[in-house]
């Protein structure tokens, strides 16, 4: 019996050993437990950051797009208004050639009228001139 006292007393030693083992990896357990219970906060804090950068920039992006077509319409209204001054602008030019060309007809009438007028006007002085000698 002595035997079997001391193989109990053995049994009862080593459960006790184990129970300490085993607390002391509970322990530890629950400390990496601890651990990344406080990683995963930290890396959820830096989730919700990203997020909302994330959420920021595809907000800044959609304004950008809808700026950027804004631009794009107001280049081609400018483009357009370019065009039809350009095509004004033509006429424009082609008009005063024209006007250009008659106002160079006008001189050449009018210094046409002028030597007519200076012809006549001698004309007028010999007859004038003529008819004061036969009264006389």
């Amino acid at each position: 019996m002595n035997e079997f006292t001391s193989l109990l007393e053995s049994a009862s030693s080593a459960i006790e050993e184990s129970k300490d083992v085993v607390d002391l990896e509970i322990r530890n357990l629950k400390q990496v437990a601890e651990q990344m219970n406080q990683s995963t906060e930290a890396y959820m804090k830096e989730i919700n950051i990203v997020s909302g950068v994330v959420e920021k920039t595809t907000k800044t992006t959609q304004e950008m797009t809808s700026n950027s077509s804004k631009v794009i319409k107001s280049i081609d209204e400018i483009v357009a208004v370019a065009t039809e001054n350009s095509a004004a602008s033509d006429e424009i030019s082609a008009t005063t050639i024209q006007i250009s060309r008659h106002v160079e007809s006008l001189v050449k009438l009018a210094s046409n009228l002028t030597l007519m007028a200076h012809i006549l006007q001698g004309a007028i002085l010999q007859f004038d001139l003529g008819s004061d000698n036969k009264k006389n």
